[in-house]
């Protein structure tokens, strides 16, 4: 008999296009996505609106975005900027938005109150604005090794990348205090369990394995001993065994 979950599964397509929703996108929507990577929010809000814009620090992210959107032909409707969110103020004029989504962003930005209120700044009264981020630090995953488990899943989980000043793995549970001291008054918290069973070579988790698996190697972690992990969760995988779960946290917040 398959096991089910009553929980969110975790992939990736559904999870941009439930951002859109909670972010309260309308047809009629101008929206901002503070940070949009290579552009899964984008083509998800582009199916509602066509008044969107997305900026990156990135340009290797943008550029990718552009590809992205091109090939389902939401070019068009979609303006894409280089920002560098860690140094610079969004070009925007105040009150310049119905809706902001930040995504997995707020990691990787040195002053977060500042963008915080920046983001504040460019929303129209009565907008919305939706700060998510998954907690990396709280990560589960079944092994028969769970202590070399928490030291690779330690070691992405505080990765700075190389498109990131800075990184933080607990950022996911410092969203609500961080709101709470901005001048957003009305906000609503929710924290969800996102789970997969399944480590079928393409799925989120077993792209996620993946990635923390070369960060432990990188991070000093003995190789033959995350190959080793590595091969025991497709083991489990062939068992029916496998699990995986991340929680995301998200503040809804009107301004």
């Amino acid at each position: 008999m398959a096991l089910e979950s009553v929980n969110q599964p975790y992939d990736q397509a559904d999870f941009h296009r439930q951002l859109v929703v909670l972010a309260g996108v309308e047809a009629s929507s101008r929206v901002l996505d503070v940070g949009c990577g290579i552009g899964r929010t984008l083509r998800e809000a582009a199916l509602v609106t066509q008044q969107i814009v997305g900026v990156d620090s990135s340009e290797e992210f943008l550029e990718l975005a552009r590809r992205s959107l091109s090939e389902t032909g939401h070019d068009s409707v979609v303006e894409l900027l280089g920002v560098d969110l860690n140094r610079d103020v969004l070009p925007f004029p105040d009150a310049d938005f119905d809706n902001l989504v930040c995504q997995n962003v707020l990691e990787c930005i040195e002053d977060k109150p500042r963008l915080v209120a920046d983001c504040h700044r460019v929303l129209k009264p009565g907008g919305v604005f939706l700060l998510a981020h998954h907690d990396f630090g709280g990560v589960m995953v079944n092994s028969r090794d769970s202590g070399l488990t928490r030291q690779i899943l330690a070691a992405y989980a505080d990765e700075a990348q190389g498109w990131m000043d800075t990184s933080d793995g607990e950022m996911g549970r410092k969203l609500p205090g961080l709101m709470q001291g901005s001048e957003f008054r009305e906000m609503t918290s929710e924290t969800r369990q996102l789970v997969a069973f399944s480590f079928a070579e393409g799925t989120a988790a077993h792209d996620y394995c993946s990635d923390a698996a070369k960060a432990a190697v990188q991070r000093g972690i003995a190789k033959p001993d995350v190959d080793r992990w590595f091969a025991d969760l497709v083991a489990l995988e062939r068992r029916g065994e496998f699990y995986f779960s991340i929680p995301w946290v998200y503040v809804k917040a009107l301004k």
